[in-house]
């Protein structure tokens, strides 16, 4: 895989570290962060296998979690998120939300790279 990827996925990485850490020390913990800690992190898992050439779970798995986690995201960050009180971005939302699909579109990419299209991977790793 291109040296590009392996540096995305240590930004993404980065990131599933730091975002959660910032909201448990910022604000108070909701269901739904929890839940999309939960898709944050199943995603990473999947841009590891993707980004290094591993299955990990199954591909059927990832066929039904990479238009799922790209549902959950704007579920999460255009209809629930911008609902919370302690959400104050305010006429700046929208600009927010793009960049942030922006920055996740790569992921996304992957993930249903690694679903669809990587089928000698999920070929070779079940014969392993």
């Amino acid at each position: 895989m291109p040296t590009r990827w392996k540096i995305y996925f240590f930004i993404i990485a980065l990131q599933t570290i730091g975002v959660p850490a910032g909201a448990i020390l910022l604000s108070d913990i909701k269901i739904m962060d929890v839940v999309n800690w939960v898709f944050v992190i199943a995603g990473v898992v999947g841009l590891f296998g993707f980004v290094y050439r591993r299955p990990i779970l199954t591909q059927g798995f990832w066929k039904g979690f990479a238009p799922l986690i790209v549902l959950w995201d704007i579920v999460f960050l255009i209809l629930w998120l911008p609902a919370q009180e302690s959400y104050t971005l305010g006429d700046r939302l929208e600009m927010h939300t793009l960049l942030i699909f922006l920055f996740l579109l790569p992921q996304y990419i992957g993930l249903f790279r690694y679903g669809y299209n990587d089928e000698e991977l999920w070929v070779r790793g079940s014969a392993t």
